[in-house]
C-alpha cells in the first residue's frame, strides 16, 4: 500500500510509522472520507467524539464475528494541523449514518483536486467534530497520549475505562 502514496507524501522520523499506518492500512471498505486504496488520518476535537467513533467502529466488526466478549486496548494520539481543510459539516449527504458513499465518492474528487482534507461533524457523538486528513505530511507534532481499554461484555455497547494518563 506504501506505493499507493506519492512518495512526496511520506513520512519519516518519530511516529511516521503511527501516521503512514492511517494511511497504508484503511478498512476493507474504505471509511468515510476515503476508499480501500487509501487511508486518511481521523481525529476528533473531542475525546468523547473520538471514543464515539472508535466503539461503534469496533462493534461493526465484533458484529461481523459474532462476539460481543472482548477488550480492545487502544492508545491515544495527539496531533497537530496547520493547513486549510474543506468545511463538509453543512452538507447532509456525508454524514449518512449508514452509507459512505457520498462521502466517499465527495473525497475522492477533493482528494483528486488537491485537497488537505475535510472537517465534519461526529456521526456517531451528536455535536462532535471531526476531521479526516488527506495528506501524511499535513499529521504534525503526533504525540502520544492516554492508554484506553474499550470492553464489550456480552453487548453492543462498550464500557470505557483509562489505562493510563499522558506522559
Amino acid at each position: 500500500m506504501l506505493h499507493r502514496l506519492p512518495e512526496g507524501e511520506w513520512v519519516t522520523g518519530p511516529q511516521a510509522t503511527v501516521v503512514m499506518a492511517a494511511y497504508c492500512h484503511p478498512r476493507p471498505a474504505g471509511g468515510r472520507f476515503n476508499h480501500a486504496g487509501r487511508g486518511a488520518w481521523y481525529a476528533a476535537r473531542k475525546l468523547e467524539a473520538a471514543q464515539a467513533e472508535i466503539a461503534y467502529h469496533r462493534t461493526q466488526e465484533l458484529a461481523e464475528v459474532g462476539v460481543f466478549e472482548t477488550r480492545v486496548q487502544m492508545r491515544l494520539y495527539l496531533a497537530d494541523f496547520n493547513a486549510p481543510f474543506h468545511d463538509v459539516r453543512d452538507i447532509h449527504a456525508v454524514h449518512d449514518p449508514m452509507s459512505y458513499e457520498a462521502s466517499q465518492t465527495l473525497a475522492h474528487s477533493l482528494l483528486r483536486g488537491g485537497s488537505n482534507g475535510v472537517v465534519f461533524r461526529s456521526v456517531r457523538h451528536p455535536g462532535g467534530e471531526c476531521i479526516a486528513c488527506f495528506r501524511p505530511k499535513l499529521v504534525l507534532n503526533v504525540r502520544p497520549g492516554a492508554y484506553f481499554e474499550f470492553r464489550w461484555e456480552g453487548t453492543r455497547t462498550p464500557s470505557v475505562a483509562p489505562l493510563s494518563s499522558p506522559s
